[in-house]
């Protein structure tokens, strides 16, 4: 019985042990990325960094989260983001966000209200994204309301460097109006693989591609496809289809968040089906 006791302190003292190694060099991986990318001009910042999840996982938690690009063309800040992973299943993430966060894409700012917003990501060999889920219960910011969300992105079979991405939303209120749900089926390709060092040099979009998007409110459906692909002179070109009973909202329920798209659709408009062509929004990308 004693010899018993004595190989189980023993064993939890080299499996405590071992924790304690494996979160270190979580620790020390997360600050070097921090430190590739400050170098890279990105801006990083918290107010509190722990690491916990004995016997089992690796739990981190960031409170007072800033990231900001180069540039300022993107941001992000929340109250506290948590990283959780399995000591024996590394290359899979789960995070899970504060109910209170912000971002900025280049000149909109949305402050963003989120019920139960986590999100998983996998990675390949080499640290390559692999597959990418997110889900809210709900999530709210000025000039739009949404429930039941769920999102996935996979690699695209046969396209480099390509990604499928799915979107549902089960009520979606766009700029006060009545809700409705929301599918959309895209596609996406960039210039180089979605890693580790796409944090510092990211990759450029080649091609976005909407196969279906439909939205359901009760002033009518709204059903949009369309590609856009680099032209010869390195910006993205293509056009955006739109159909159906409730286009003449469309502008409206934009405005809140792509004024720019808005316009390009109200300049189109009377009509059935109408055609978007590549407009200011795009070519900034």
């Amino acid at each position: 019985m004693r010899i018993l006791l004595i190989l189980v302190i023993a064993v939890g003292a080299i499996w405590a042990g071992a924790w304690w190694v494996i979160t270190r060099d979580a620790d020390a991986a997360t600050e070097a990325l921090v430190a590739e990318m400050r170098d890279a001009g990105w801006e990083v910042r918290w107010d509190e960094l722990r690491t916990r999840g004995f016997p089992s996982r690796i739990d981190t938690t960031a409170t007072g989260l800033e990231i900001a690009s180069p540039g300022g063309g993107f941001a992000y800040a929340t109250e506290r983001l948590q990283e959780l992973r399995l000591l024996y299943r590394r290359e899979r993430a789960i995070f899970a966000a504060a109910p209170g966060n912000r971002l900025d894409v280049g000149r909109r700012s949305f402050d963003i209200e989120a019920e139960a917003l986590r999100a998983s990501a996998d990675l390949l060999a080499g640290e390559v994204l692999d597959r990418v889920t997110l889900e809210a219960e709900a999530l709210r910011t000025e000039g739009l309301a949404a429930e039941g969300i769920l999102a996935a992105m996979r690699p695209a079979a046969g396209v480099e460097h390509g990604y499928e991405l799915y979107l549902s939303v089960e009520q979606l209120a766009l700029g006060g109006a009545a809700p409705g749900p929301l599918t959309v089926d895209a596609l996406v390709a960039f210039s180089g693989p979605l890693d580790r060092a796409a944090l510092t040099a990211p990759p450029r979009l080649e091609r976005l591609q909407v196969r279906s998007l439909t939205y359901l409110p009760p002033e009518g459906d709204v059903r949009v496809s369309g590609i856009y692909e680099r032209d010869a002179d390195g910006r993205l070109a293509g056009e955006l289809g739109l159909e159906g009973e409730g286009l003449a909202r469309v502008p409206d329920l934009l405005d809140a968040l792509l004024p720019e798209l808005a316009a390009e659709v109200n300049a189109a408009l009377p009509g059935e089906a109408v055609t978007v062509p590549l407009g200011a929004a795009a070519q900034r990308q």
